[in-house]
């Protein structure tokens, strides 16, 4: 391989290990973040179950999409290949996850939440975005297509390695 090109591999294998820590951080906090909003609601008594099962489930799409991200991040670093049907896989699923969590939250109402600051003057009221969010879906769309991108590089790459 020509000098530059493994220059500029070895620069996207470590920027793609730093993607990867942030990434498992997100993943961490939004799981932190759902685990404390799920023993919040579980307090409201038996009859918010479904509304935990819900919760759950929409922000478990979201998790899982992340962590899918994150694999993407560190197989590009640690496989042979940066490209290949795995890594198309991981986008691909990543893009439907997001997906779906935007849908599921267009189907679902807000749900708010009150946090009263000690001796603060003001309550904080966190709640979360109602309707189907345009940059999400945008996210999705692009995420399942640069899975398929990927693909076709993969193809490209052994139909030049073949050449040669």
């Amino acid at each position: 391989m020509p000098e530059n090109v493994v220059e500029s591999y070895r620069h996207a294998r470590r920027i793609a290990r730093v993607g990867a820590v942030c990434l498992y951080a997100m993943t961490g906090l939004l799981t932190l973040i759902m685990v404390v909003v799920v023993i919040a609601t579980l307090r409201g008594g038996p009859s918010q179950w479904l509304s935990v099962l819900g919760l759950v489930a929409r922000n478990t799409a979201a998790i899982v999409a992340t962590v899918l991200l994150a694999e993407f991040l560190r197989n590009f670093r640690n496989e042979g290949s940066p490209f290949g049907r795995r890594q198309s896989l991981r986008l691909s699923a990543a893009g439907a996850l997001l997906f779906a969590h935007t849908i599921s939250d267009s189907l679902f109402g807000t749900t708010a939440y009150d946090v009263a600051l000690v001796d603060g003057p003001v309550p904080i009221s966190v709640g979360s975005w109602s309707g189907l969010d345009p940059m999400v879906v945008s996210l999705a769309v692009f995420l399942f297509c640069l899975g398929m991108v990927v693909r076709y590089s993969k193809a490209l790459k052994d139909d030049s390695d073949s050449i040669v």
